[in-house]
């Protein structure tokens, strides 16, 4: 997929993927069963490509601010390993070298959670931004999801470290 592509044409071709894995289940069945599959995941990338092309090349994500200045702060979700098997997305707020100063859950909002008691919030914000897929397991016992993934190192040009934004 490039650049150039319009979403027109990513619609187009997510059609096509479409129209190849029902052409594939008129053939065989459910025995191309993974021929089927994969023509699905790569019709979902394509639509939201597309979607993303319209939106200029962005998408939006949660960014993390000072809830007294309004600063964003230098921070990125990652997914961490979690109990039994889970994961759990978390911010890592990072220092002026990228070094994690604060690993604080992610989607935790009230006065009892961490994100409230050092005086962050989380709020939407718009990123450049590209389809792709992700995944866990192994083989066809896995799970394949399609996201927008976040083309920024996961925080935009300019966001401050908390010590920064407390030092004024």
């Amino acid at each position: 997929m490039t650049a150039e592509q319009t979403a027109e044409a990513l619609r187009e071709d997510a059609r096509r993927h479409e129209q190849e894995a029902a052409d594939s289940f008129d053939r065989c069945d459910t025995d191309g069963f993974v021929t089927q599959w994969a023509h699905g995941i790569n019709a979902e990338v394509a639509r939201l490509q597309a979607d993303i092309v319209e939106q200029g090349g962005t998408w939006t994500f949660q960014g993390l601010f000072d809830s007294e200045t309004g600063d964003r702060v230098k921070a990125r979700i990652v997914r961490v390993a979690g109990y039994y098997g889970t994961t759990v997305s978390k911010w890592v707020v990072l220092d002026e070298d990228d070094n994690a100063t604060h690993w604080v859950p992610a989607y935790k909002s009230g006065k009892q959670s961490k994100l409230y008691k050092l005086g962050l919030e989380e709020r939407d914000e718009v990123a450049p931004a590209k389809a792709d897929t992700g995944g866990s397991g192994r083989g066809l016992s896995g799970n394949v999801w399609v996201y927008a993934r976040r083309l920024d190192r996961g925080y935009p040009e300019g966001a401050r470290t908390l010590a920064e934004i407390r030092r004024g």
